[in-house]
């Protein structure tokens, strides 16, 4: 028989890329505008992470026929002991240190689903998008961990069925990974659905797949070497001159896992001497070893760095406690637990009984989904740091449906219906994009007896359709095709109908969104022809167009913190909280002008302008201690208080139309 053996021996240059990648990460979460392409570390880590686990498959259970539980105890040891210290250390340190309102429940389930490796697909269940983020997500990055360990289930098992039925032979196997890689990639980049989701497994595969690639590499003969790293060349062409389309990320993440993958073949061909010499002086190679540690403690600590510091000190003492709990953790916990029997006897202990534990946490959630408990928040309240100082403040920033909107309220198929009293004189109906939303407050309140709906289809026909945001993940997928008979059927139950428009048309005309290959239209020409086709599927009501609200630098919460939590105020953060009208009123005229352009010669159409109500004095406030007033309850959306603040003013409004 042949000889197996592809003469893998640990190479300090994959170190050296994992402390790269990680770097890249922390970087990208530290200033995401400055070091935007640093998001590519995750992928730089996936086929690293594919290199590595092929070897190991190949060295264990391929050559010396191992049991496949082996490859599952390894993983376990190297994963889990971190991942829970790191989740429980976050849990203890968020009761006592952090605000609890808002997203306290959300980050409960990020934590366990990131236990139980799923925490990809919590995100996706809850429309996270990685990079429109306004304020830290403390366990954003365990997405990465949910989509390894699904790889690691499927992986083994299809590697030594391959290897068993093609009888060893390594460009075979190099064959199936190879066309699987294509597969999902392919779906990845095509898909706008389920299955191409940022967080989807199957969408992230291939990435791992080329690591794995680049371990069969050495074995296939030459002849099929040069065409290879030509097909993956001509990607790296092609990606390169579709750079700034709406599939930027797809192209970014095409790069740098083809580039990684040529890395790590042709380095590993190098004099191993000079090359560890060089990579030794740099430290990368530690860097590497504490890389998983310092990746999990990273985001946890710059959220609470977010909080209590800010400036040069937050970037200090981020980079130092990231580093020194990353160093303490993996030297005195994980090296010393990973070399024990005790996690060895946990894992098939865990195996043995998990039936049975699986079985007992289902019942444990479903019981206290269907009983009243006692709100736990009210004793966690009594022990937290900026609940006890800042209650009066943070209560107010707490913004959920089920806690603002007075009316009965559920979800149909085409929008969310709310209603005081049962009425078909009247119907309000709110659309747009986060500006519509944060008016439903606005609508609700209104002492008017009325019906409302609102939904997001504005946003798709106006603008998702049209534009996309370069260097984000393509947004598209989430407009269906709009039923527009069945929605005018809803509406034309009621005799009077007002359709009310709002959207953050700022954003939208900034330089980074862009417009579609297929559309022949300035911006904002194309802004203005997609409003009126849309308005014109509502041939028989009142349409209101909704300029904009005063807008800041910075999330309310931070200011709040700023003044009334640290123990010394940060000037420039106090100015950008209370900052000046004249600043902000470019972006209002330019709103002003483009609505008014719309409404030009239609007597239907009316534009309703709350922007001096809410910053009536020269000076506009997040939160104006003097009236004791929250307008915004982030950087640009309105809190509940300025929201109900507006109802009357609307409500004169509509009634004067």
């Amino acid at each position: 028989m042949r000889s197996n053996n592809l003469n893998f021996a640990y190479l300090n240059h994959i170190d050296s890329l994992r402390a790269i990648s990680v770097v890249f990460v922390i970087l990208f979460h530290l200033n995401s505008e400055f070091f935007y392409y640093g998001y590519l570390g995750v992928d730089i880590f996936f086929v690293i992470s594919g290199y590595v686990i092929s070897n190991s498959i190949y060295t264990n259970q391929l050559l010396n026929n191992k049991n496949i539980l082996e490859f599952y105890k390894k993983r376990f040891k190297r994963i889990y002991p971190i991942l829970f210290l790191v989740i429980i250390s976050f849990l203890i340190f968020y009761i006592i240190f952090s605000p609890l309102s808002g997203n306290t429940d959300f980050f409960l389930w990020s934590s366990i689903s990131a236990l139980f490796g799923l925490s990809n697909f919590y995100f996706i269940n809850n429309e996270i998008n990685y990079f429109l983020n306004e304020s830290i997500n403390p366990l954003l990055h365990t997405w990465s961990l949910g989509v390894e360990e699904q790889f690691y289930l499927v992986y083994p098992i299809l590697i030594i069925s391959i290897f068993k039925y093609f009888n060893g032979s390594s460009e075979k196997i190099f064959s199936v990974i190879f066309l699987l890689i294509i597969l999902s990639f392919l779906i990845y980049y095509f898909d706008k659905g389920l299955f191409g989701n940022f967080y989807f497994p199957l969408a992230r595969f291939w990435e791992i797949g080329l690591g794995c690639l680049a371990f069969f590499y050495p074995k296939i003969r030459n002849k099929f070497k040069l065409p290879i790293s030509f097909i993956f060349i001509i990607f790296i062409g092609i990606s390169i001159i579709n750079f700034s389309n709406e599939k930027f990320i797809q192209h970014t993440n095409l790069i740098a896992t083809i580039v990684t993958f040529f890395l790590i073949t042709y380095l590993r061909n190098f004099d191993q001497r000079y090359l560890d010499l060089i990579l030794k002086k740099t430290f990368l190679p530690y860097l590497g070893k504490i890389s998983y540690s310092l990746y999990l403690w990273h985001l946890p600590v710059l959220y609470f760095c977010e909080i209590y510091f800010s400036g040069i000190y937050l970037s200090f003492l981020f980079i130092t406690i990231s580093l020194s709990l990353s160093v303490i953790s993996y030297h005195l916990y994980e090296n010393p637990l990973r070399n024990t029997k005790i996690l060895e006897l946990f894992f098939y202990k865990l195996l043995k009984f998990s039936p049975i534990l699986i079985l007992s946490i289902f019942i444990t959630f479903f019981t206290l989904s269907k009983i009243q408990t006692i709100n736990p928040y009210l004793f966690l309240k009594k022990i937290n740091n900026p609940e006890k100082k800042l209650n009066k403040f943070l209560n107010r920033l707490d913004y959920k449906h089920i806690n603002y909107l007075e009316s009965e309220c559920q979800n149909r198929e085409l929008f969310l219906e709310c209603n005081k009293i049962s009425n078909q004189n009247h119907v309000i109906y709110l659309t747009g994009d986060s500006h519509a939303d944060h008016l439903l407050p606005t609508v609700d309140s209104m002492n008017l007896n009325h019906t409302f709906f609102y939904n997001k289809i504005a946003e798709c026909e106006i603008i998702l359709k049209s534009f996309y945001l370069e260097k984000q993940f393509d947004q598209s997928s989430q407009c269906d095709d709009i039923n527009y008979k069945k929605l005018n059927e809803e509406l034309n139950v009621y005799k009077n109908k007002t359709l009310v428009i709002s959207l953050r048309l700022s954003e939208y005309l900034k330089p980074g969104w862009k417009i579609y290959k297929n559309q022949n239209f300035n911006k904002k020409t194309l802004i203005i022809k997609n409003y009126k086709n849309f308005i014109n599927f509502f041939p028989n009501s009142k349409i209101i167009l909704v300029t904009t609200v005063p807008e800041s630098s910075v999330h309310t919460e931070k200011c709040i913190f700023n003044e009334y939590l640290r123990k010394e105020e940060n000037k420039n953060i106090f100015n950008e909280c209370h900052f000046k009208r004249s600043e902000d009123i470019k972006r209002y005229n330019l709103i002003k002008s483009l609505l008014n352009d719309i409404s030009r010669n239609h007597e239907n159409i009316y534009i309703y302008d709350p922007y001096f109500l809410l910053c009536p004095d020269k000076i506009c406030h997040n939160y104006n201690p003097k009236t004791d007033f929250f307008m915004l309850h982030d950087k640009d959306h309105l809190s509940i208080e300025a929201s109900k603040f507006l109802s009357k003013d609307f409500e004169r409004f509509i009634n004067n139309i």
